[in-house]
């Protein structure tokens, strides 16, 4: 019979033939192999387009850092200048003082030393005058300025405030104290040193005289462990042969204050902790302060003089705190 006059003849292979896309479906292994083919196709369309991401991801990081964060970019050109650094980024240059103050300027390089520029602590002194103002601490009509004898960060928290130590000089007009509430109790009513906490977007929301963190507080705590313990040789509360380890926390600030008949210029509340070489609890005297069955550890009043030197540690309930 001849196949042309008769359609129900024709191979199964033209009578089956589905063809979508340029690939025969009704073929397993044409199927297979185009499935194969456009899966390496995602795969390279994916890769490169998280690698477009990623690159443009670091340029919008690196603009964050510098813009909000006030940290120097991860990739920039890096130069020196007189008194900083400069960072050349995609656009725009950081440029990083010595003294801490940072620009965030275009194409052009600013220098530290420029004195046209608004520099950062003039924005948080500006920015601390309206905090005092407006918290009456000081009064505007007799306030001359205020000035920053020093100005280091202090502590970041959490990403969204940044704390600042400030030794800080009001100025006031001649023959009048513009300063309503005093900070603490001191003998010096022009300068204090502060501690700032500012926002992201640099306004101070709160002012102290004393933390129990940060870097100057780590400073502090360094330096009067070392003066405490030679205290304790030196007044035979300590066995400094037996004393293994040392250690100390200021747990609050009194400011000036007034004890048996003598004013001394600060004290602090702190907590001693310490181990003996012999495994006891007697290189210590504890009985001296409050023990309170803390284990190898008591509470004391510091007082300092006027140069941060400790010159006397007492029990706690002596000055009724």
């Amino acid at each position: 019979m001849d196949n042309k006059k008769n359609p129900m003849m024709v191979p199964n292979k033209q009578r089956y033939d589905n063809v979508m896309y340029g690939v025969n479906v009704s073929n397993r292994e044409e199927v297979e192999k185009a499935y194969k083919a456009m899966r390496r196709q995602h795969t390279r369309m994916t890769l490169l387009a998280i690698l477009v991401l990623v690159i443009l991801a670091i340029p919008v990081s690196d603009f964050v850092r510098v813009k909000f964060f006030d940290k120097a970019p991860f990739i920039a050109i890096k130069k020196k200048i007189e008194n900083g650094y400069s960072y050349q980024g995609l656009g725009y240059v950081f440029t990083k003082c010595d003294d801490g103050t940072t620009y965030l300027e275009g194409v052009q390089t600013k220098s530290c030393t420029d004195n046209t520029l608004t520099k950062y602590s003039d924005i948080i002194k500006n920015n601390l005058k309206s905090y005092l103002i407006n918290n009456k601490y000081i009064d505007k009509v007799n306030l001359v300025d205020i000035e920053f004898n020093e100005l280091e960060l202090d502590e970041e928290i959490d990403n969204q405030q940044i704390v600042y130590y400030a030794d800080t000089t009001i100025k006031c007009t001649d023959g009048s104290n513009c300063i309503i509430n005093r900070f603490k109790e001191q003998d010096d009513e022009t300068t204090y040193k502060l501690y700032l906490t500012l926002s992201r977007a640099n306004e101070v929301v709160n002012v102290e005289t004393f933390r129990t963190s940060g870097k100057k507080y780590d400073e502090i705590v360094e330096d009067y462990k070392t003066q405490l313990r030679e205290y304790f040789v030196n007044t035979a509360i300590a066995d400094d042969a037996n004393l293994k380890h040392f250690q100390v926390e200021l747990l609050n600030n009194y400011a000036r204050r007034k004890y048996d008949g003598m004013i001394y210029q600060d004290c602090y509340l702190i907590r001693v902790s310490y181990t003996c070489g012999d495994a006891g609890n007697t290189c210590i005297d504890y009985t001296q302060f409050k023990y309170e069955g803390m284990n190898l550890a008591f509470d004391a009043v510091m007082f300092v003089n006027g140069e941060n030197k400790v010159v006397k540690v007492i029990k706690p309930d002596l000055l009724e705190i």
